[in-house]
């Protein structure tokens, strides 16, 4: 037999070592696959999702802005979510994250371009129409366009003949605006009378139309009125909410919520009877947002998630507690844009993400008694309150505006409010009571 000598032997085995190696290094790193993507911008952060190998262990990366290091992170996830703050409106930034193992770049992902928001205006030039007499409000508008706005509450307006009721007073409950003057209406479903005043309405086209206290529904040539206590539904309603003409719902008092499928209405059931007085959801009508609040003792505000047609209290609390812990107070709108939420409080405007349990707070932002809020972008946020006043964010910076209330000598409440394009309407009334109350906000750039 021929003998190899020892020596020979351990070089062999080590160059084989050698090679093994080399070739595993290089199968591994041929099976890495890293990548950033853009999950959302705002004008001074992007959200960023990051996917790394699924090692089984943990990955360490950087985060590298304009070939900069903003971020080093380790993490056993294969698909994590970063947020990069601290940057400038209106600018490009480019970004890659590289895979590190020992303190070396392993491999690095293709680079991504993100263009910030930029900031909007606060600048709005505003019409005022006063529509009705002593005793009107409006509560709800919808914009269609600048020539096709719908506002719903209780206008009252003189009857010298006295031959609507013999009062010498005829009430309409909705008003529409076409391009040159409003045009009163009685929405009164099949009742001879009207139902009284309306709180709030929602616009599919001209032949879909919806309103609230009773649910009404235009179909384009009558207005039907749904009695949902003939129903036998136990419930009382005043405020929309929809995705869909197959997914509509109504929320009112002690905790009512009613689901509309196209064919059927469906109470869906709560844990309080805190009165509820806004509504929306996500886009696809997966993730809805109910809040609301009561003055009676003791004060209790509430918030709801439905998914997947479950009911979910997300907060429920006095609204002045005599312990300790941050209050978020009346919660008084809620507004959903993309897979952001927004909640108007005492505390401040919240925000969460409709897939996170964690809430972050806008503490800059000064509650006025805002009682309607509309997120048109992360860059384009309007709310209207108590006493005329209105607050406006670009993006980076709160306008909080009494323009209007300095507009009359008598503050004014406001309702509803609608942003479309570079329009804003307003309806409410007069704190005297003399009035209800449009205000249109037209933006110039």
């Amino acid at each position: 037999m021929k003998r190899v000598d020892f020596k020979v032997f351990l070089v062999l085995i080590f160059a084989g070592l050698i090679l093994f190696r080399c070739g595993l290094f290089e199968r591994r790193e041929e099976d890495y696959e890293v990548f950033v993507e853009v999950e959302d911008i705002f004008c001074t952060e992007v959200v960023l999702r990051v996917g790394l190998p699924d090692s089984g262990g943990v990955n360490s990366f950087n985060v590298v802005r304009d070939d900069s290091v903003v971020g080093v992170y380790s993490t056993s996830d294969n698909d994590t979510v970063i947020i990069d703050g601290g940057l400038m409106p209106d600018r490009d930034y480019e970004y890659r994250v590289d895979l590190v193992d020992g303190g070396r770049v392993r491999v690095s992902s293709e680079s991504v371009v993100v263009h910030t928001l930029d900031t909007t205006s606060h600048e709005f030039d505003w019409e005022i129409d006063t529509l009705g007499i002593y005793g009107s409000y409006l509560s709800d508008v919808w914009i269609v366009d600048e020539d096709n706005i719908w506002v719903v509450g209780n206008i009252v307006v003189p009857d010298p003949d006295s031959s609507w009721n013999g009062t010498g007073r005829e009430t309409f409950n909705a008003a529409h605006w076409n391009g040159e003057k409003w045009e009163y209406i009685h929405i009164r479903g099949n009742l001879m009378n009207d139902v009284g005043p309306l709180n709030s309405i929602w616009y599919f086209d001209e032949n879909n139309i919806w309103v609230a206290g009773f649910p009404i529904h235009w179909d384009g040539n009558k207005w039907t009125l749904y009695h949902l206590q003939d129903m036998g539904l136990d419930v009382s309603v005043d405020y929309i909410w929809a995705s869909s003409p197959d997914d509509i719902y109504f929320v009112g008092l002690e905790g009512s919520i009613v689901h509309y499928d196209g064919k059927d209405f469906k109470k869906i059931e709560t844990e309080h009877e805190v009165r509820l007085i806004d509504i929306e959801g996500t886009d696809d009508g997966e993730y809805v947002y109910v809040v609301g609040y009561d003055f009676f003792s003791p004060a209790y505000s509430v918030v709801y998630q439905i998914h997947d047609g479950v009911v979910e209290t997300l907060f429920y609390d006095e609204i002045h507690p005599t312990t300790g812990g941050l209050d978020w107070g009346a919660v008084s709108s809620v507004s959903v844009y993309k897979d952001m939420v927004y909640f108007v409080t005492y505390l401040g405007l919240v925000k969460k993400h409709v897939q996170s349990d964690e809430f972050t707070i806008d503490f800059a932002f000064r509650n006025y008694g805002y009682r309607s809020m509309v997120v048109k972008n992360y860059n384009d946020i309007f709310m209207v309150g108590g006493r005329g006043k209105y607050a406006h964010f670009n993006g980076v910076s709160w306008d909080f505006n009494e323009e209007l209330k300095n507009i009359y000598d008598l503050s004014s409440i406001w309702g509803g409010c609608a942003f479309k394009d570079n329009l804003v309407v307003i309806c409410g009334y007069l704190l005297d009571g003399s009035h209800g109350y449009v205000a249109k906000g037209r933006r110039q750039n």
